[in-house]
């Protein structure tokens, strides 16, 4: 009896076990995904154009001329029936031939999960939780709009030619008969010497050589000099008035593009206001929008979740490409996780991140993404509000950016820098650095100059007003720390070297 007791609840607990089992195969079948694979034969220098959202790109090199794409869409927390439709709203294609792949991989108009409409995007590592919900009537829709640039003429400088003084008074050194205009003219011609005293007309040879024996001859000779003495005179401080005028032109003009920068200033923080209070009015529509919704969601950074009516979403899309070691890229991006080999990239990555080995040439241009580059050779590289910038090696290379701090580890030969309402650290300035020009507006900066071997001039206009409190220059007991405040120019007597600053700061240390 007590067999058959332990035998049926052995048989029992085998039943609950194999539900168990089946209901967590249930649970955790709830991922369903849609892949697309192509292949292109190409040359070794091909093109590839990558237009995408949302998703994470990740590219390598391999010894073979082709480029291989692989894209993965997931979808992990919803039915069959919810995933599928998801699923099929992905537009991807990939076309090409053997000079140029694009690749594009954007998002449809209206992401559709359950009776609503959401679209979320992947955070970077410093950014907030963002997810918007999107009416579909067309005027519900948050549109920011395009701040126009605010451009100020430029102001020439006032140039006054130099008048060669000496050479004017050469020609007086002298006024004597001219014999040859004599023989030439004849009776038309005759020499007159006339002051207050003296009234002397000569007509011919004979009589000048008369007058020239005279006493009165000696006398003209005298005012001769004297007349020339009196013009040097009057020349010279002709020359000293004509400094002090110049002085005082130049010191308006300066003063002109002084009052037009500070008034930039003040348009640009105007507009930057304006700008933050659209986005605060769209917070608030989106704020209320999602008020009246009857979806609940949730948008988790780390593991990229959404809550949809009690349920936990997560989509997930990837793009794996293989390419030519000698391929270059044409970027479009946005909400993208960017990861690039040794190549040459230009175009436009937005709200993502991105992080590349080496980039040797190529035109690029980031916004609102942390950026991550081991190596940075003849490129053009424009950065837009990037709060986390580190490039570990740079040369040949000009650097712009716009609200943002950037790091660089090494500079090697011909950098340029030019930081606008941001931050600039220099770890190390190579001594091979051939030219090096950093230009700062509104900015703060620390470079190590321990390489410099040269003597810096410094040249200090005046304080920053944004820091009033701040002198103008502070040294440290040892040299071994410069601090710079306000609007400053400091290089190297070739100008190989030159740092200019306008309200700005500005750390040099050894």
């Amino acid at each position: 009896m007590n067999l058959k007791i332990q035998l049926k609840m052995t048989f029992k607990q085998f039943k609950i076990s194999v539900f168990l089992m089946l209901v967590t195969g249930v649970v955790t079948a709830q991922k369903y995904d849609k892949k697309f694979n192509e292949n292109f034969k190409t040359n070794n220098d091909v093109v590839v154009n990558i237009n995408a959202t949302n998703a994470t790109i990740d590219v390598t090199t391999w010894n073979k001329n082709e480029v291989f794409v692989e894209a993965i869409i997931e979808v992990e927390g919803l039915d069959k029936n919810e995933a599928q439709k998801y699923l099929s709203k992905w537009k991807f294609e990939a076309l090409g031939n053997k000079s140029k792949v694009k690749i594009n991989a954007t998002n449809s108009n209206m992401h559709s999960l359950g009776n609503d409409n959401i679209v979320f995007f992947n955070p970077s590592k410093n950014s907030e939780s963002n997810v918007y919900h999107y009416s579909k009537d067309a005027n519900d829709v948050i549109v920011l709009p395009e701040l126009p640039t605010i451009i100020i003429p430029e102001i020439d400088e006032i140039e006054i030619p130099e008048i060669n003084f000496e050479e004017l008074i050469t020609g007086l050194d002298y006024i004597e008969f001219d014999f040859d205009k004599y023989a030439k003219d004849g009776k038309n011609y005759f020499f007159q010497w006339k002051d207050g005293v003296n009234d002397i007309t000569i007509k011919s040879k004979k009589e000048w050589e008369a007058f020239k024996k005279s006493k009165k001859y000696k006398k003209f000779k005298k005012a001769q000099e004297k007349s020339k003495d009196e013009l040097k005179e009057n020349m010279k401080r002709f020359e000293r008035e004509k400094k002090v005028e110049l002085i005082k032109l130049k010191r308006e003009v300066l003063k002109k593009k002084a009052d037009a920068k500070r008034q930039q200033l003040i348009k640009k923080r105007e507009a930057q206001r304006y700008n933050l209070e659209i986005k605060r009015e769209a917070l608030k529509k989106a704020q209320e929008s999602l008020k009246n919704t009857k979806l609940d969601f949730v948008f988790w950074n780390k593991s990229g979740t959404v809550t949809v009516n009690g349920k936990k979403v997560k989509i997930t899309k990837k793009i794996t490409i293989k390419v030519p070691k000698n391929a270059t890229f044409d970027l479009n991006t946005r909400h993208c996780k960017v990861k690039l080999p040794k190549t040459k990239a230009s175009g436009k990555v937005s709200y993502g991140t991105f992080n590349a080995d080496v980039l040797n040439g190529g035109e690029l241009n980031i916004s609102y993404s942390p950026v991550i580059i081991n190596s940075l050779n003849t490129t053009d590289l424009f950065l837009n509000n990037v709060t986390d910038a580190h490039i570990a090696s740079v040369a040949n290379t000009k650097i712009s950016s716009t609200s943002s701090e950037v790091v660089l580890v090494n500079v090697y030969k011909n950098v340029e820098v030019n930081s606008e309402f941001g931050g600039l650290k220099i770890n190390k300035i190579h001594p091979n650095y051939h030219t090096f020009k950093v230009d700062l507006n509104s900015s703060e900066a620390l470079i190590n100059i321990a390489n410099i071997n040269k003597k810096l001039a410094h040249v200090i206009e005046d304080k920053s007003r944004n820091h009033p409190h701040k002198p103008a220059i502070k040294f440290s007991i040892n040299d071994s720390k410069k601090e710079v405040n306000g609007n400053f120019s400091i290089s190297t007597e070739d100008n190989m070297l030159k740092i200019i600053g306008k309200y700005s700061q500005l750390v040099l240390q050894k």
